[in-house]
């Protein structure tokens, strides 16, 4: 099971990453560092979606 992480930077900006690709957060190139970084499952994850097609 692949596990996800919901990283929150600022009230605009967000991104999910797998667990894999979590080490790479550090080499974005604006070098922003998450305020919140949360484990987070399928179910939440289309829950997001729904609320961005909106």
């Amino acid at each position: 099971m692949t596990k996800y992480y919901l990283l929150i930077y600022s009230k605009d900006y967000y991104e999910i990453k797998k667990e894999s690709d979590l080490l790479i957060v550090g080499d974005s190139s604006n070098n922003e560092v998450p305020l919140i970084i949360m484990p987070i499952d399928d179910e939440f994850i289309q829950e997001i979606e729904k609320l961005e097609e909106k």
